[in-house]
C-alpha cells in the first residue's frame, strides 16, 4: 500500500498534485490542510472525487488557514499576501460557494486529528499513526493567544524543546508515527533508545519506519512542490521525500 502525503498548498495549482498522483499511483491520499484559495479547494474536491471513485481512500485534516478562513478570523500570512487576498476576502468567497463551504466545514472535527494504522491489513496494529496539521505541542509565537483547543492547528516544531513533548505524547497514546505539516520545510524526526534526532530532507531521501522507534514526518509545503510517500510493500514501511 502506498500513501501520498501533501499539505500547505496555499493556492498551488492542483495540476501538480495530479502529476504526483500519476507518478506515485497511491492507494491513500493524505491531505494536511491549508488550501487558502477557493479554486484550490474546488480543484482538490474534483481530484478527491475521482480518487474515491477509483476505490481509493483519503485522509484529511484542517489547517490553521482553513479554520481562520472558514470562521472569518484574521490571520497574518505571507502566503495570503502573495495572492493579494485577506482572510476576510477569502471567507466571503468561501461563504458564497456553499459546496466548498460545506466541504471545508466537514474538516473541522473535535480535535483536528485523524488516527489509524499504516496498512492495517498487512501489519495489523504495529504502526499506529496520527495525522495533524500542527502538533500536540510546540511553538505558537505566531499566535500566542491561541486557545488550548486550537493548538493542534498552530503548534510549530522549531527547536528540540518543541519536539520532545510530541514524542512524549505519542508514547503516551501508543502512536508510532505522526504525520504533520504547517512548518513548510521537509523534515524527519526519530526517537529511539539512544535519543532524538531531527533531519532536514531533500528529494529522494528515504527512511525506514522501524517498529521500535517513534517517527515524525513533515513532507514540506506542496506550495513549493514538496510531498512524501509511505510505502508498505516491504517487510517494514518506509517514508520517501519527493518534489514535483
Amino acid at each position: 500500500m502506498k500513501y501520498l502525503i501533501f499539505g500547505d498548498s496555499h493556492g498551488k495549482d492542483m495540476q501538480k498534485l495530479e502529476k504526483a498522483i500519476s507518478i506515485e499511483n497511491p492507494d491513500v491520499l493524505v491531505d494536511l490542510g491549508d488550501h487558502d484559495q477557493i479554486q484550490t479547494i474546488r480543484d482538490f474536491m474534483a481530484i478527491e472525487k475521482q480518487f474515491l471513485k477509483d476505490g481509493k481512500q483519503t485522509i484529511k485534516v484542517a489547517g490553521n488557514h482553513d479554520y481562520a478562513i472558514l470562521k472569518n478570523e484574521q490571520i497574518n500570512s505571507s502566503t495570503l499576501r502573495i495572492k493579494g487576498k485577506t482572510s476576510y476576502q477569502l471567507h466571503q468567497e468561501l461563504f458564497r460557494d456553499k459546496e466548498a463551504y460545506n466541504y471545508m466545514s466537514s474538516l473541522i472535527n473535535s480535535d483536528f486529528m485523524v488516527r489509524g494504522f499504516i496498512d492495517k491489513d498487512k501489519f495489523e496494529d504495529k504502526f499506529p499513526f496520527v495525522v495533524v496539521h500542527g502538533a500536540y505541542a510546540g511553538n505558537i509565537s505566531n499566535n500566542p493567544e491561541c486557545p488550548e483547543e486550537l493548538k493542534p492547528l498552530w503548534c510549530k516544531l522549531i527547536s528540540d524543546k518543541d519536539i520532545s513533548p510530541n514524542f512524549d505524547e505519542m508514547k503516551k497514546r501508543g502512536e508510532k508515527i505522526m504525520i504533520r505539516g504547517h512548518d513548510h520545510f521537509p523534515l524527519y524526526y526519530v526517537k529511539d533508545s539512544k535519543g532524538e534526532d531531527g533531519t532536514p530532507t531533500c528529494d529522494g531521501d528515504r527512511y525506514e519506519l522501524s517498529e521500535d522507534k517513534l517517527h515524525i514526518i513533515n513532507p514540506g509545503a506542496f506550495l513549493y512542490g514538496h510531498y512524501a510517500t509511505i510505502d508498505s510493500s516491504g517487510k517494514t514501511p518506509f517514508v520517501e521525500y519527493r518534489n514535483v
